[in-house]
């Protein structure tokens, strides 16, 4: 998947996204609350209502290309209902728990090539030739129609849309049992992982895994892995190589670190990723600086995410040391592989380390947000004269209120 462009509006509180579009790699900068972080946030909305989500008066217009590069537009506009206080409403909540106000979809509209999927009037929908009545009014006809070979691909590609929380990944466990299992038989293997993951590209192996495994283990394991441990733990066992070289390039960037391993602690039956440096035991997860944890999850995305995956990452620079900024910055530039980075920062090291070609600058006017290239804002020719003036421009360090 590849996101191209987006417009996003929230007549609720009221808070608006102009059209922007994004490219493989897309930082956003600008002040601290002009509105980086919200656009990720559109993005993560959006998902959700694929998955059953319900939000008041919010709106959308989202175009992007699924995993065969087929051009997708999505529309769709929720009812604003003034005075509840219930803003969100997850899908689990609307089965059978009667609230009394929960906004309807009063429109939806998916577009393949320019030419319609569906239309959706508030209850009614328009599939292709067929119409339908009386479905759910407030729920996403791609939430509702999942099995329908039109609407599959869609429902793959926004599974590949992940805002990764690298503090959430720290917390992530890897129970003893699952590996037990994974230890065992592959068929066995596969329906553990399965039952703890989420859908992905079947396909995308197929360059890196030998062709005896791939005849008896299926290809998505390491995709389909929920959390980027498990994903790196995994790759131990089935793409040793990758495994093997990002403990090298994570040697590489922390010259002190020996080894890695993952540890079975038998009393709570869960293995724990742990660091050996020179002159020092194994270092347990809960020790590891979260620099040099942000740092390897990085390289484990890099390596094992799978192809045509959304990146989502929000304050880029967080916890990462200048050494591991450079070596993360290039690998941004030349992930190897097919994947999208939309990334929002405010550090200059980083800015100053991705080409303004990448940038864009984010601003504000009242509850409207609207973002401008380098080149709409005659900045410099040169890297280094473009950043000295993003810095000095007011809609970088104001937003322009």
């Amino acid at each position: 998947m590849e996101i191209k462009e987006i417009a996003f509006k929230n007549t609720a509180i009221p808070w608006e996204l102009n059209r922007m579009n994004f490219s493989q790699l897309t930082l956003l900068v600008g002040a601290s609350g002009v509105g980086k972080t919200q656009i990720l946030n559109s993005l993560v909305k959006l998902i959700n209502i694929s998955n059953g989500y319900v939000y008041n008066g919010v709106e959308w217009d989202l175009h992007f290309t699924g995993d065969g590069n087929e051009n997708y537009r999505w529309t769709g506009q929720f009812e604003n209902i003034k005075g509840i206080h219930q803003q969100v409403f997850e899908e689990k909540e609307l089965n059978g728990q009667g609230f009394p106000h929960i906004p309807r979809l009063l429109k939806e509209e998916l577009y393949l090539k320019n030419k319609r999927i569906f239309i959706r009037e508030k209850s009614n929908v328009k599939f292709e030739k067929k119409e339908s009545s009386n479905i759910s009014p407030s729920k996403s006809v791609l939430n509702l129609f999942t099995t329908e070979k039109k609407i599959l691909p869609v429902k793959q590609a926004f599974n590949k849309i992940l805002f990764l929380d690298y503090q959430a990944e720290k917390r992530n466990k890897i129970p003893g049992e699952l590996i037990k299992e994974i230890e065992k038989y592959a068929d066995i293997t596969f329906q553990a992982v399965k039952s703890i993951a989420s859908m992905g590209d079947k396909d995308a192996y197929d360059d890196i895994l030998p062709g005896s495994l791939r005849a008896v283990f299926p290809k998505m394991i390491i995709e389909e892995a929920s959390n980027l441990i498990l994903k790196f733990f995994l790759s131990q066992y089935y793409v040793k190589e990758l495994f093997e070289k990002i403990v090298a390039d994570f040697k590489d960037i922390f010259p002190q670190v020996e080894d890695l391993r993952f540890q079975l602690l038998e009393e709570k039956d869960i293995y724990e990723l742990q660091i050996k440096e020179r002159g020092t035991e194994w270092i347990p997860l809960h020790e590891i600086s979260s620099g040099m944890f942000k740092t390897l999850m990085h390289l484990v995305e890099i390596k094992l995410m799978a192809a045509g995956s959304v990146i989502l990452i929000d304050e880029f620079e967080n916890s990462l040391g200048v050494n591991c900024i450079d070596a993360v910055a290039g690998d941004l530039l030349n992930p190897g592989r097919k994947l999208q980075y939309i990334i929002t920062s405010h550090h200059p090291y980083i800015i100053n380390n991705i080409d303004m070609k990448y940038w864009k600058v984010v601003m504000r006017k009242g509850s409207t947000v609207f973002t401008k290239n380098a080149d709409e804002l005659k900045l410099g020719k040169s890297k280094h004269d473009a950043f000295k003036q993003l810095l000095n421009l007011e809609e970088f360090s104001e937003g322009i209120g």
